[in-house]
Order: structure tokens, then sequence, then C-alpha cells
């Protein structure tokens, strides 16, 4: 809680946690991707990293390969060649870590294409996790290339799970065929697709408001509660008064406390305005609540201006 972004404390946190790392102590290496812009993190990750197993190795790699800097990236290139002699499965944390930095490192994308194509997911979906942040998109290198094929795959097999984990890197590789798959989850269809919610999510994230047409009646007509609601909260201002009104009304008196806390959600996320707009709903609401933390969050609520 002191490290993150909005803490007074954070400073003073991440030295302690870099002087505990640096003493041996390497529980504390989760703590040094909390601030990538200190020159001290990049320093004692590498002094660690020789000492470091396990989680706490991955940590410390994904901190370098997103900072970089002086020696970072001939170390990344020493470990990972030793990694694929030793088949050693951090291999693929050390290919994701060598992309970030360097876009140019064929084996590094050869190696996890190898991975994405494997037939087992317990393979695709580690490989698939290391592309989450790996790619650059501005730059079109043979080892970005290399990657687009297996991408493709994933999508023509319907590996969503795989698919969506690494959802930067093919927004970058096939945008077309991944949008045409979003699409295809919140149409009308005789099932439900597992990830018509993932979906709703990414075609918000990159294309903002372009198919908010086919997501309100999503929405309105085959999403889950629970994925209406945070569909509802992604789309922000987006969202017509009248989607809200009736969100709101449904998800407050939903006998799943779970459902009416993701309602009180949606309404923080709302201008004043708005919420006024739905007062008489929220006053309802809190006469009958029996929880009592929903009805601090629903008190909370009436008495914003």
């Amino acid at each position: 809680m002191a490290l993150s972004p909005e803490s007074e404390l954070r400073k003073e946190a991440l030295s302690l946690a870099l002087r505990r790392i640096r003493a041996g102590d390497l529980r504390f290496s989760f703590c040094v991707d909390a601030d990538p812009k200190d020159r001290r993190v990049r320093k004692i990750a590498l002094e660690a990293l020789p000492r470091a197993t396990g989680q706490d190795f991955v940590h410390l790699i994904k901190a370098i390969g997103t900072m970089g800097g002086p020696g970072a990236l001939d170390e990344l290139r020493r470990r990972f060649r030793r990694a694929l002699r030793q088949r050693d499965d951090m291999a693929r944390v050390l290919a994701g870590a060598l992309l970030r930095l360097d876009p140019q490192a064929e084996d590094a994308a050869r190696f996890l294409a190898s991975r994405l194509r494997n037939r087992d997911w317990r393979v695709r979906q580690p490989a698939a996790k290391e592309l989450q942040n790996a790619l650059n998109p501005h730059l079109k290198t043979e080892a970005v290339a290399l990657l687009e094929a297996p991408i493709r795959q994933i999508i023509r097999e319907r590996d969503w799970e795989a698919a969506f984990i690494m959802a930067d890197a093919i927004w970058i590789l096939a945008p077309d065929p991944f949008r045409r798959w979003c699409l295809q989850g919140i149409a009308k269809r005789k099932r439900r697709a597992p990830w018509a919610g993932l979906g709703a999510a990414e075609l918000i994230r990159h294309d903002g408001p372009r198919h908010l047409a086919e997501i309100l009646d999503w929405l309105r007509h085959r999403a889950s509660a629970d994925d209406s609601l945070v569909t509802a909260w992604q789309l922000g201002s987006a969202l017509p008064e009248p989607e809200l009104l009736r969100l709101t009304k449904a998800g407050l008196s939903h006998p799943s406390p779970f459902i009416r806390w993701l309602t009180t959600g949606l309404l923080n996320t709302q201008s004043p305005q708005a919420v006024a707009r739905v007062r008489r709903l929220v006053t309802s609401a809190l006469a009958d609540e029996p929880e009592q933390d929903l009805r601090l969050e629903l008190q909370s609520l009436l008495k914003k201006p």
C-alpha cells in the first residue's frame, strides 16, 4: 500500500525495500517495479540477479527489461542463451524482457513464436504473457514479423485465453482479425461467447466510441449482470443516461451483494450530475440494503455534491 502511486510514503517504502534486497532479502523483489525511473532500482536489480530464483528472478528480470540502462541488455542476452542451452523455463521470461529492450532480438522472438505454436495451452499461455508489453508498435522488424503467423493462428483456433493475455501484441500484429473476433463475441449468437466481456473491453480500449451501438446492444440483451456493469464502467462518459438508469435500477435491486457492490462502483465513476439523476434509486436501495459496507457506499453516493 505504501508503494502505490498516490502514497506519500512511496519513496520511503521503496528505499526500505531496496535496502532489504541489497542485504540479501529477496522477498522484497516484487517492489522493484514500483518506480522504474529510480536509477537505484536497475543497479540493485542487476546486483541481486545472481542470487534470485523462482518468482524473485521473474520480478527482477521484468524490472530490468522495463528500465534498461547500461549493462541490462548484455545481461539479459547472456542469461537467455544460457537458459536455452539448459532448457530452463525462465527462457520465456528472458525472451520477453529482451524483446522489450531490443525489438531486433530475433532469437527471442523465434523462441516465443515456437512456444505460441505449441499444442499445450500450459505452454502457449505463459508465452503469451511475456508478450503483454514486449512489442513496440512503431517498429517493424524481422523479429516482430516472426510472431505474426503464430498470433494469427491463435486467433483462428479460438484460443481466447492466450489471445486476450497478449491483446496489446495482437493489436500491433493482427488488429483486423482480432477486432472481428471481439465483435463476434458480443454479436447475436445461440451461445454466449466466454470472451464477450473481454472483447467489449478491448473494443472500448482501442476503438473508443466506434462500436458503441454494438456494445450497447450486447449490454441490453445478452451480457451477464457483472459483465454489463464492468463494461459500463469502462465506457465512462460514453454510457447513455437511460442505460445508466437501467443498470442502476437492476443492479441495486439484485439479490447478489457482489452485483450491488459493482453497481455502487459504477456510480462512483460517474459525474455528480449523473448520480443526482439516479438519487431516488440510491435512496430507495439504502432503505433496503442489509450489508453495512454497501450501506456506507450508498450513503457516500448521496453525499456527493
